[in-house]
């Protein structure tokens, strides 16, 4: 099993590059991450989900701009994500 140290590198490092944006080889683990489909990026983003599926597997790169918005919806995943995880573990605490 991963542990909680390794597994927030692997989120810091799919989420974050020098320039700002999501790299490709990053994509596909930054959206598990999040728990997002292809699909669900496509819906948020505008863009298709063939055209995240041929970025993914190196067949297309995608535009800074598209980059961006795929960047912009994963952060805001996570932040949801991590806010859950914090309510769960309030409601945790204030039950023992």
């Amino acid at each position: 099993m991963e542990s909680c140290g390794n597994h927030r590198r692997t989120e810091r490092n799919a989420l974050e590059t020098q320039e700002g944006f999501v790299s490709m080889d990053d994509l596909k683990a930054a959206r598990q991450i999040v728990d997002l489909s292809q699909f669900h990026i496509a819906r948020l983003t505008g863009i298709s989900r063939t055209r995240l599926s041929l970025a993914e597997n190196g067949d297309v790169q995608l535009k800074p701009e598209e980059l961006s918005l795929i960047q912009e919806v994963l952060r805001e995943h996570l932040a949801v994500r991590a806010k859950r995880i914090g309510c769960l573990l309030q409601e945790q605490h204030v039950a023992v």
